[in-house]
């Protein structure tokens, strides 16, 4: 497993080091894949089934953070596949939920999210959703149901995927990139409402985006960095 975390490591401190948004992209697509790649080895190992089905939609209520960088995965492709007019009320979703959850100091509220299809129950965004919703699922339904959607987590997925996330976040940091974890309504509005923070980002402006205080995911990422030996290849 050193040898793939090293691998993927590399990959993404490559990738960010050219400071462009192509790579940005190629370099979540990436993350995404290994992340959901590392889940199914777990669950197929320990023979754990998903009962997660298309029109479930009880942990899309719960707090989201993204990363930095998944932040602008996801407006970059919302701006690429929505119209104007869907953008437009996307937007205005946006800002009125970031509003909302300014009111909360921890992860405690419950709000329908911005992206739920009305009439479908399903993501309007699955193709690049957020990593914390790839990975987050549950084989308990009654436990979900309890729970109001937010079941315990198999704790091999959780952290095997954490750590990917710890990599990924790594390699930006190491390369100059500011790193920290952002509520998804409040960021992704922020993002799309200003096209430019992208370039600013890329060129090593911090604090684009409001960081979760509670997290504290910048300072964490900050010391992880002096605490894990990663090969560069």
């Amino acid at each position: 497993m050193k040898s793939f975390h090293d691998w993927f490591y590399s990959s993404c401190y490559n990738s960010f080091k050219v400071k462009s948004k192509r790579q940005v992209i190629l370099t979540m697509e990436s993350w995404h894949k290994c992340s959901e790649g590392v889940a199914d080895k777990i669950k197929n190992e320990k023979g754990i089934s998903s009962i997660c089905h298309k029109g479930c939609s009880r942990c899309c209520s719960l707090h989201v953070s993204l990363i930095t960088p998944d932040v602008f995965f996801i407006a970059e492709n919302l701006t690429k596949n929505l119209s104007e007019s869907k953008l437009f009320f996307i937007i205005k979703r946006l800002k009125l939920r970031a509003d909302k959850v300014e009111e909360y100091i921890d992860d405690s509220y419950r709000m329908e999210c911005v992206f739920l299809g009305k009439s479908s129950g399903q993501c309007v965004i699955y193709n690049y959703r957020p990593e914390a919703c790839r990975r987050f699922f549950t084989n308990d339904e009654k436990d979900c149901i309890e729970s109001n959607g937010s079941p315990l987590q198999d704790g091999a997925v959780f952290y095997s995927t954490g750590i990917l996330s710890s990599y990924m976040a790594l390699a930006a940091h190491n390369n100059d990139l500011f790193i920290d974890s952002h509520e998804m309504s409040k960021s992704l509005y922020i993002a799309l409402d200003n096209p430019l923070l992208f370039k600013k980002w890329l060129r090593g402006e911090p604090n684009v985006f409001p960081g979760v205080k509670w997290e504290g995911y910048h300072q964490e990422i900050k010391k992880m960095n002096a605490d894990m030996k990663i090969k560069i290849k």
